[in-house]
């Protein structure tokens, strides 16, 4: 995510001012705001927000269209919350963040982490995810998909869920560019 923003010379501002909660990203000011310097700090709530500005840069249109609206989630707002947890417990592997509602069972929440495990091969490695290629990489990339989709219904119908909302209809644009693009041969 870095070098995406790196190479467009993107600049965010960044404020600390009282609130809710303890940061957001501003599609509308490509900004973050956080309620605290000790939020500021925290490397979760940096990566959760950095992985919002990640989306709103991805998706066409932003993300502010699936955003909160004057009457609550917009259609669409499920799948970017959903989304940016499972990068969240991608890259920090061996996180539930989407599944750590109380409403969630233990069941569920055991799914996810095995199926986060299969395809992270116990957390060494992103998928690839190709929509278009050989018919085993289109094969791994509807197989993902097919399981990504059962996870977010899941997500989205859990008790207490404040990231529900009605449409699931966005692919993990976000996710899947930042996996295809990641450096695996490091020096």
């Amino acid at each position: 995510m870095y070098n995406h923003f790196d190479n467009k010379n993107k600049a965010f501002g960044f404020c600390i001012s009282s609130g809710t909660g303890s940061g957001t990203y501003s599609p509308t000011n490509e900004g973050f705001n956080f309620t605290s310097d000790a939020a500021a700090a925290n490397m979760y709530v940096m990566e959760h927000e950095f992985i919002h500005a990640f989306q709103d840069d991805t998706y066409t249109g932003g993300t502010e269209q699936y955003g909160l609206g004057p009457n609550g989630p917009q259609d669409g707002f499920v799948n970017i919350e959903f989304e940016q947890a499972l990068m969240n417990d991608m890259i920090n592997y061996g996180n539930t963040t989407a599944f750590d509602l109380s409403s969630a069972t233990q069941a569920q929440k055991d799914a996810y982490l095995l199926w986060i495990n299969q395809v992270t091969s116990n957390g060494t490695t992103y998928p690839k995810l190709k929509p278009n290629g050989t018919s085993a990489e289109i094969a791994d990339y509807n197989a993902f998909m097919s399981s990504y989709n059962s996870f977010l219904a899941a997500y989205n119908a859990l008790s207490g869920n404040l990231n529900h909302s009605v449409a699931l209809n966005l692919s993990p644009q976000a996710l899947i560019k930042l996996f295809n693009n990641i450096n695996r041969n490091c020096p």
